[in-house]
């Protein structure tokens, strides 16, 4: 049986819509839904009860974090595979089993995604990205990568130039649409659950490899990801920061890991002052201004690696 484990934190609409989806057009495998709401304020678990009783809802009463409450989920499941899919999410007909049909012509990999669509239809070529190296991080910290996305050299996680039309073994793949055999995520420990929000499923993706794995990406499998729905920028990037710095940490050895964190660090820095002009000279420049500014005074709680908390407990007068 296949596990679809969702975790949810005040999205109720969001939460709706995809299980909607996934109930509405359901995969032709056998299957559950576990959802996991990490302690919503709003009427999501009500919703969930109350709209849709054949899944399974699992309340844990607290904000976990998506590795803590993905832990839950998966601790739930019964199915022998696991599919991680984001509450915000909506798979396109046939996805899932798609998706399930390329595990099993592949076994090997171990971890199997798929393509991810903003709402426009664009591909959102983020959520498979290449393993962390010094270079990457270089281009990812000083923005090259997002100045230039089709660049080979300039953008290297984000494999540039490849449109994501082709079947490709990846350094990571997105915990958003993300399959895994239950044993073996069982025998990774799950993911690590100090990362509070991102870089959870990168660390896993290169602890799986670390062990054989090898993640494979197909265009078979396809969802629609609207993604940081629930997050203000300047929080979002509070916690990819901290992520990033805390992967080549992790990563890249002790010479090039804390090499890679002071570009992220000069990076910020850099955005922070940079933006800090461009906002007083156009006023299309003002909501990145607010941003950074805010991103670069938080630099303490992001600097030395992963935030494992919510940050409203760390700025509670935010």
């Amino acid at each position: 049986m296949l596990s679809i484990l969702l975790v949810c934190w005040n999205q109720s609409a969001a939460t709706r819509a995809c299980l909607a989806r996934l109930c509405g057009a359901p995969p032709a495998a056998p299957h559950e839904i576990v959802v996991v709401d990490n302690g919503s304020a709003d009427d999501t678990a009500a919703m969930i009860l109350r709209e849709f009783p054949t899944v399974r809802l699992v309340e844990a009463g607290a904000n976990l974090g998506f590795a803590g409450g993905a832990n839950l989920a998966a601790r739930h499941a019964r199915g022998d595979t696991l599919l991680f899919l984001n509450n915000d999410t909506l798979p396109l007909d046939g996805a899932i089993d798609a998706l399930l049909a390329f595990a099993e012509a592949r076994p090997g990999a171990g971890l199997w995604g798929g393509r991810t669509v903003r709402e426009d239809g664009r591909v959102n070529p983020t959520e498979s990205l290449a393993a962390p190296s010094f270079w990457g991080s270089v281009c990812v910290g000083l923005g090259l990568s997002g100045s230039f996305p089709r660049s080979r050299l300039l953008n290297p996680e984000g494999y540039g130039g490849w449109a994501r039309d082709s079947v490709r073994e990846v350094g990571a793949l997105s915990g958003c649409f993300l399959m895994i055999r239950a044993p073996f995520f069982a025998a990774l420990g799950g993911f690590d659950a100090r990362y509070f929000l991102y870089g959870e499923d990168v660390d896993l993706n290169l602890r799986a490899r670390a062990l054989g794995a090898r993640p494979c990406f197909t265009p078979a499998a396809t969802i629609q990801h609207s993604g940081g729905a629930s997050s203000r920028p300047e929080d979002m990037m509070t916690y990819l920061l901290s992520a990033k710095v805390e992967l080549v940490r992790r990563h890249l050895g002790p010479v090039r890991g804390r090499l890679a964190a002071q570009v992220y660090l000069f990076g910020a820095w850099l955005r922070a002052h940079a933006f800090a002009v461009l906002g007083r000279w156009h006023p299309r420049f003002a909501d990145r201004r607010r941003t950074w500014q805010l991103v670069w005074r938080r630099r303490r709680h992001w600097r030395n690696g992963v935030i494992s908390r919510p940050l409203a407990e760390l700025l509670p007068h935010r």
